[in-house]
């Protein structure tokens, strides 16, 4: 016998164990088949979903914290982008309407002059 062999199990631990397997499948069979036939089960598998339903959620929360963040994440660099651009063609349109109205800064809002000021050369 080589030495990784462990000790032959006994021919009765070998047929009581092949005993207990199949009486275990014959009752699983046994139970599926009074299932189909009379649906008693299906009241249990509701509760037992109602139960588990926490345990799925909980499950399921890192998933969703992580795809909230990454959204947020997304939407505010979009966001940030946008701001960035409407800024930018506000500033163009004041220095634009600067220009036409020949240096004349009494239409423009102060709160528009302190965004123009590093921009312009020329002081409102």
């Amino acid at each position: 016998m080589p030495p990784y062999a462990g000790p032959s199990a006994s021919r009765s631990d070998d047929i009581a164990g092949t005993l207990r397997l199949l009486v275990a499948l014959a009752l699983a069979i046994a139970l599926m088949v009074m299932d189909h036939r009379g649906g008693w089960l299906t009241s249990i598998r509701g509760h037992i979903e109602i139960a588990a339903q926490p345990l799925w959620r909980l499950a399921g929360l890192p998933a969703k914290l992580g795809d909230t963040v990454r959204d947020d994440a997304s939407t505010r660099s979009r966001l940030a982008k946008e701001n960035e651009t409407l800024r930018n063609a506000l500033l163009i349109l004041i220095a634009d309407r600067y220009e036409r109205r020949g240096g004349d800064s009494d239409f423009i809002p102060a709160n528009a002059r302190n965004l123009l000021l590093p921009y312009m050369q020329v002081r409102l």
